[in-house]
């Protein structure tokens, strides 16, 4: 059960009519006294909810920490709503360059809830204002993708606060500029392409400018715009992705024009222990850090990306493999179940999952996980192969987050028990 009161903050007066919720719940409220009481939603198994947020219209969403006792209750006490307050300022680089950035502004006094959404700073001066942000403490984050992310001291907001902020400085120390080009196999401008990698959108002669860590870049995925001017993009079944032709990064490139292909057909077959898969697989491009999913019928799969090397992961068969995957070519990947086991040790209750992450080649990848809630402060994962691991703890409660990670080798049938 929760409980709790919905006061305006500058009179004390309650708050007759708002809306409560959380990712399950919504529950319109209309009480005089701005009091309300709910039920908890059912677990389903997993750990209930820890964050409630209050909205009242005309003022910004207050989220709540919520913490529930042994007997499945709590009271949120009294919940202030106050006026919007609002956050500007500018983001540059450490030579003072201009930059675009994703600005958010995130609530510290509780579990880091973000208070508002991005805002994406402008390309000219690199400005930004975040408005509609929740009175209390926030600090403001100005994060770029490829370069790294800036942040501000703690800000304590009053309602109707407007504060200007000095600029936020990210280093772009081993990152240059590039104005990029996208053109379409036929040589046309990719006119408003969306480079999902980097979160940027190209103008109508399909050129970018994004700051970006000198190397290679092989399978870089570019969609197409529904419309000019939205923010929502067609999905790669459809059939309007693209990917660009593999391009350099010096520390003298400034400008490039990078041509785009569709994407080749990848096909084959999966066996587990020499048996046809029938399951979901996760082909992960570590070149593009792109995750396609994949349905596997009877062992047959087909995906449409670009040849290249796949990190594939089945959490629901506990096996994972490194393997070269070629289009116009039947493929043929073959993966090894296990019997080795490993046993948790938690150093504290609460909503803990535990993964598997199986070494293939330079990179790790989940092959099993499981979730311990409420008093149990062991876990287990098993039925994993012989190999090399990376076991991951985390645990998210009374606003800390923590995580913890041990390095083991794990033989055919072997069991360990990890303390961690």
């Amino acid at each position: 059960m929760i409980t709790g009161r919905v006061l305006y903050m500058a009179s004390s007066a309650p708050v007759t009519n708002f809306v409560v919720e959380q990712i399950r719940v919504r529950r319109s409220v209309q009480n005089p006294e701005g009091r309300f009481k709910m039920n908890l939603p059912s677990r389903h198994g997993g750990p209930w909810p820890d964050t409630f947020t209050i909205a009242v219209d005309g003022y910004p969403p207050v989220s709540v920490e919520c913490k529930i006792g042994r007997d499945g209750k709590c009271d949120l006490g009294d919940i202030l709503i106050g006026a919007a307050a609002t956050v500007r300022g500018r983001v540059v680089n450490h030579e003072g360059v201009p930059m675009v950035a994703n600005v958010d502004a995130v609530r510290r006094d509780a579990d880091d809830h973000i208070a508002h959404g991005y805002v994406r700073s402008a390309q000219g001066d690199g400005s930004f204002v975040v408005t509609n942000i929740a009175p209390g403490k926030v600090q403001i984050s100005a994060s770029h993708n490829m370069a790294g992310t800036a942040y501000s001291g703690l800000l304590t907001l009053n309602p109707g606060d407007d504060i200007t902020l000095p600029d936020l400085v990210i280093v772009t120390t081993g990152c240059v500029p590039v104005d990029i080009q996208l053109v379409m196999p036929d040589g046309t401008p990719a006119a408003n392409a969306f480079v999902s990698r980097w979160y940027a959108f190209a103008d109508d002669s399909g050129t970018l400018c994004h700051w970006l860590p000198i190397g290679e870049y092989r399978g870089l995925r570019v969609c197409m715009e529904v419309a000019p001017g939205t923010t929502g993009f067609i999905e790669e079944t459809s059939g309007i992705s693209h990917y660009a032709e593999p391009f350099s990064v010096m520390p003298t490139t400034r400008s490039l024009r990078v041509r785009l292909h569709t994407p080749e057909k990848i096909t084959g077959v999966i066996r587990v222990d020499g048996k046809p898969l029938t399951d979901l697989v996760i082909f992960f491009q570590p070149a593009a850090g792109r995750n396609h999913f994949v349905h596997v019928t009877d062992g047959a799969f087909e995906v449409d990306a670009p040849s290249g090397t796949y990190l594939l992961n089945c959490q629901g068969r506990h096996v994972g493999s490194l393997v070269e995957l070629r289009g116009g070519e039947k493929n043929i990947v073959e993966l090894t179940s296990g019997t080795a086991s490993i046993s948790a040790v938690l150093p504290m209750e609460g909503p803990w999952r535990i993964m598997a992450l199986l070494k293939c080649g330079a990179y790790h990848t989940v092959i099993a996980s499981c979730r311990q809630t409420g008093t149990y402060t062991r876990g287990a994962i098993d039925e994993i192969p012989a190999g090399e691991y990376r076991i991951e703890a985390d645990c998210a409660a009374a606003g800390v987050y923590t995580n913890i990670t041990k390095d083991i080798t794990l033989g055919e049938g072997e069991r360990k028990e990890i303390t961690f």
